[in-house]
């Protein structure tokens, strides 16, 4: 080795060996629940530096912090996941990559998902195939990556999301009425968690009272007009949480998915699920709950007039599979494994 090689190896902390502590940049382009609970489970066992955030200044500063940094990790394979990722393989460093599933959307139709952009998808693609890992929070993402970047996936690993069920808890009595945290601040999301065919489904049952919850405030007006549907807009957690303990079905009508953390919740909370099968839906319900085709909303109106006519066995069915299943202990063990290289 060089007389030069060390010194440039210490400044720019190429090496990558045991010696070193792990210190991780974690990148997001913005922060939701979950991807706050992956953060500070990795702050409590490591060193972290947090830049979550978009524009042109996040990108600077993720060239900027990628060298003094050993581990890179990505929550959705944006462009600036991608700037890290790639900027982190040209400096030795382990790179890590989750994909969530809007990161995988391609839908032209309505102009959604980062793959509708031809500069956007190559620099994705780029990124996903050089990771040293690439997690999906369910195995049809990985399937989608594949496909979206043109490779055989020899980098791909599922681990899905985690749920505490201490939090999400089942409390008192329910309501006989349908539940969807939609999510949907733009008409594109409202029609990528299906609330149209929700919206459908809930005409076919006038006697049933539906609560739809994450509705933007520009949108919210073209959703009046139906009496037994209660429309609102973001709601503090706390409030999702009372609204999951008091309802007797949750509805996850979406056209695709990862693996859906609301539904997931809402389960823990004893909710019927009933969902559409794309996606994780269907290993998020398990036997636990009624599947439809997406875009049939006489099959969704069918599934929920059954699962409210259902017992509570079912009610304790959804959140035991949940618990066996999506373990926030499974996930943090599985994040350590891969940060640490013991896998992947």
């Amino acid at each position: 080795m060089t007389s030069w090689t060390i010194p440039f190896a210490k400044l720019f902390n190429l090496s990558s060996g045991p010696s070193l502590p792990t210190n991780i940049l974690f990148i997001a382009a913005f922060e939701t629940p979950f991807i706050r609970k992956d953060l500070d489970f990795l702050r409590s066992q490591y060193r972290v530096t947090p830049l979550i955030g978009h524009g042109l200044l996040q990108a600077f500063r993720i060239l900027l912090a990628v060298p003094r940094h050993n581990v890179i990790f990505g929550w959705f394979a944006s462009v600036y996941t991608s700037i890290g990722i790639l900027c982190g393989k040209a400096f030795f460093k382990r790179t890590i990559v989750q994909l969530g599933g809007v990161d995988m959307a391609k839908e032209e139709r309505i102009r959604y998902g980062i793959w509708t952009s031809r500069w956007k998808s190559a620099i994705v693609r780029t990124a996903i195939r050089n990771a040293h890992v690439v997690l999906a929070v369910d195995s049809s993402l990985m399937d989608e990556a594949r496909i979206r970047s043109g490779y055989d996936g020899r980098n791909l690993a599922c681990l899905p999301t985690g749920y505490n069920a201490d939090v999400w808890t089942p409390s008192g009595p329910k309501d006989k009425r349908v539940l969807c945290v939609a999510s949907a601040p733009t008409e594109a999301r409202l029609a990528i968690k299906g609330v149209d065919i929700l919206l459908t489904a809930a005409q076919m049952l006038p006697e049933v009272k539906f609560i739809v919850v994450g509705i933007g405030p520009d949108i919210i007006q073209t959703m009046q007009g139906f009496p037994n549907v209660e429309v609102r807009g973001w709601v503090e957690q706390v409030e999702v949480l009372q609204l999951m303990r008091t309802s007797w079905v949750y509805c996850q009508p979406s056209r695709r998915e990862g693996l859906p953390n609301a539904l997931c919740e809402a389960m823990l909370c004893g909710c019927i699920p009933v969902a559409t099968a794309v996606g994780g839906n269907p290993r998020a319900v398990g036997n636990a709950g009624l599947l439809v085709p997406p875009d049939d909303a006489q099959a969704l109106a069918n599934a929920i007039k059954t699962a409210l006519s259902l017992s509570d066995e079912y009610s304790r069915m959804a959140r035991e599979h949940v618990v066996k299943n999506f373990p926030t202990s499974k996930r943090n063990e599985g994040l350590k494994e891969f940060i640490e290289g013991r896998v992947g």
